[in-house]
């Protein structure tokens, strides 16, 4: 069988993961960002384009092109870019919700963009 690994920096991911996210909500229209997740007042989201980029999820209070950003790696969740729009009250709590929820944020992915390259 031949390995998932299709570059030093990244892997495919190839199975579905079907177990939902809580309070899951549902997509939001053609060019807007499609929100996947609410906790703690923020917006867990990522944008119809984001498919060409490896996993990561945007979070924010509203659905802004600024959002922080975080990449979802083969081993963890990691920040990726830090534009304030999480609270450093609410950054520790975000992480660990992301990481705890690590699986279903790529299935989400998976059945949005149909294939997911994760960072290393």
């Amino acid at each position: 069988m031949a390995s998932p690994r299709t570059s030093s920096s990244r892997w495919r991911i190839t199975c579905v993961i079907t177990k939902p996210l809580s309070g899951m909500i549902g997509g939001r229209g053609h060019a807007m960002p499609e929100a996947i997740e609410s906790y703690l007042g923020y917006y867990i989201f990522f944008w119809i384009g984001d498919g060409m980029e490896p996993v990561h999820v945007h979070v924010a209070k509203e659905q802004q092109p600024n959002a922080t950003k975080f990449w979802i790696t083969t081993e963890t969740v990691e920040l990726a870019k830090d534009t304030g729009t999480v609270e450093r009250k609410d950054m520790g709590k975000i992480l660990r919700y992301l990481r705890r929820n690590r699986q279903q944020i790529m299935a989400r992915w998976l059945s949005r963009f149909g294939s997911a390259d994760l960072k290393r």
